[in-house]
C-alpha cells in the first residue's frame, strides 16, 4: 500500500495491539488498507481491533508455543511492529549493571 511517500505492509502483525502504541499503530494500519493481525494477552482490549475488522490471536509472546501458534496463525506477513510490554519478574541486579 502506499499513501503519499509512505509505504504500508499488505498484511502486518502488531504485537501490543490491545493498548497504547500497538493499539494506535494497528488500528493506523487497517485505516490504511493494511491487513492486520492484532496481538496480545488482553482479550477484552483487542476488540476495537475487531472492530476495525483486524484479525486477532489472543497470545503471549514470552511464551515460545504461543510465538509458533501466533506463526501459524498470522501466515505470509511483509510487516512487524513489537510494541508489546514485557515485564520481567526477575530479581534486581545487586551490582551495578
Amino acid at each position: 500500500m502506499n499513501s503519499g511517500d509512505v509505504t504500508y505492509a499488505r498484511r502486518a502483525v502488531v504485537t501490543g495491539a490491545a493498548s497504547g502504541i500497538g493499539k494506535a499503530t494497528a488500528l493506523l494500519l487497517r485505516g490504511r488498507g493494511t491487513e492486520v493481525v492484532a496481538v496480545d494477552v488482553n482479550e477484552e482490549g483487542l476488540r476495537d481491533a475487531t472492530a476495525a475488522g483486524a484479525e486477532i490471536v489472543v497470545c503471549d509472546i514470552t511464551r515460545q508455543d504461543e510465538r509458533r501458534r501466533l506463526l501459524d496463525v498470522a501466515g505470509d506477513v511483509d510487516g512487524l511492529v513489537n510494541a508489546a510490554a514485557i515485564i520481567s519478574r526477575t530479581r534486581r541486579c545487586r551490582k551495578r549493571c
